[in-house]
């Protein structure tokens, strides 16, 4: 019983072709007329073809599926995903290359057969042309040659096309036991999965339930793991860590290999730095300094480009004091004593009664009356006040070495690999 081929006798146009296997893909079934593939038909469903010319007697016409195995080497490989649902899996495709393995399988014991036949006729051909000899009949003996030729040529034909199925069994074979194997393990798996440990675990995982892999890990998982955690090559992250997960270096402004690290270097290029000028390059300083936006057109810090430093530096500004006003004020003082003295007048004749009078004469026989002593005596002083006034005031510097907010230091790293 054939699992994945159907033979049938002469068609005439229109007339229907069975396909009593199922296939994955319309492509994987074709139609061969005395092992020629034609494309002489027309899909009606997935269960009938239909002749679109007529396929005589006396020639085989058959409707096979080829699996193409290059699908499970993938799977095997890892590049491709084994499926586990839907009707077109890869359970589906290790069964049909099972099958189809299995009817190849009967094909070359048939096909050896026929070479173990094709001996036989060699042995008898061989035989006809030396009696044909013998008989001198040379026309004979020329048709004899020729089937011996022709002979040969079936069965090297044979021998190739029986080489041929049985190394493509060969490999379907192998394919199909990993697949198998590696079905099995999946299916373990998956019978196992626990969705509620993955999803719905809200408590604290301890130490002892991570995840933990002892071997060193290759460039291609920990590409996988990193472009998971959405972390292209070239960009910065922070980290809390001495210890540098894989795949990320220090912005430490170091010289490193292009060559080492060509797809870094194809993403920042010599933005940071040449290095060496031909061999290495930089990577980003990003040691005790603040992270700033390239401002990109927006004109609040025009003038910079990607990657450029820029010293620390205040906003232009003044500072102004005053003392308090003291207000207006005035200033007293007083003179010191002019001490005793007296005033002389002349009496000319005046009466010599005068009180308090010291009678005097002069040459002209004039009388001087003298005051009494006015006695000791002072002067009152007034200064003029100054008015409202102000002092200079000086305004002593505070601070440091640098302009800087709160912080808090960490790693700056950049993927590099």
């Amino acid at each position: 019983m054939a699992y994945s081929y159907n033979e049938v006798g002469a068609v005439s146009p229109g007339q229907g072709i069975a396909v009593p296997f199922k296939f994955i893909d319309r492509d994987h079934v074709s139609v061969l007329v005395d092992g020629v593939v034609t494309d002489k038909y027309s899909w009606l469903n997935n269960g009938m073809l239909q002749a679109t010319v007529g396929f005589p007697s006396g020639q085989v016409t058959r409707v096979e599926r080829n699996t193409p195995v290059a699908i499970l080497q993938a799977v095997l490989e890892g590049t491709a995903v084994f499926d586990f649902e839907g009707t077109n899996n890869n359970f589906s495709l290790l069964l049909f290359v099972l099958q189809e393995y299995a009817d190849k399988e009967t094909t070359r014991n048939e096909l050896v057969q026929e070479l173990f036949e094709g001996f036989d006729l060699v042995a008898e051909a061989v035989q006809e042309a030396k009696d044909a000899a013998d008989r001198a009949a040379d026309e004979a003996a020329q048709s004899a040659l020729a089937t011996i030729q022709s002979v040969i040529n079936q069965i090297q034909q044979t021998a190739t096309a029986a080489q041929l199925a049985a190394d493509n069994a060969t490999l379907a074979a192998e394919s199909a036991s990993l697949l198998a194997q590696q079905a099995a393990e999946s299916a373990e798996q998956a019978a196992s999965f626990d969705p509620n440990f993955y999803y719905k675990k809200t408590e604290t995982y301890a130490k002892s339930e991570t995840y933990s892999k002892a071997e060193t890990y290759s460039k291609s998982e920990t590409d996988t793991a990193i472009a998971a955690a959405g972390v292209p090559i070239g960009a910065s992250i922070y980290w809390n860590s001495p210890t540098l997960p894989n795949g990320f270096l220090k912005e430490n402004g170091a010289a490193i290999s292009r060559t080492v690290y060509p797809e870094l270097f194809a993403k920042i290029g010599i933005t940071f730095g040449a290095g060496d000028g031909s061999t290495t390059f930089n990577l980003p300083d990003s040691r005790a300094e603040f992270i700033r936006g390239l401002d990109d057109g927006r004109g609040v810090d025009a003038g910079r480009v990607l990657g450029s430093w820029q010293a620390s530096q205040n906003l232009s500004h003044n500072h102004t004091g005053t003392t308090d006003t003291q207000g207006w004020h005035g200033h007293t003082g007083s003179t010191t004593a002019s001490g005793d003295h007296t005033h002389g007048v002349p009496s000319n004749g005046a009466d010599s009664n005068a009180a308090y009078a010291d009678r005097g004469t002069s040459a002209s026989n004039e009388a001087w009356i003298t005051t009494s002593p006015a006695g000791n005596h002072a002067h009152s002083l007034y200064i003029d006040g100054n008015g409202n006034h102000a002092h200079n005031l000086t305004i002593a510097a505070s601070g440091g070495a640098e302009a800087r907010p709160r912080n808090v230091a960490k790693l700056v790293l950049i993927r590099a690999f």
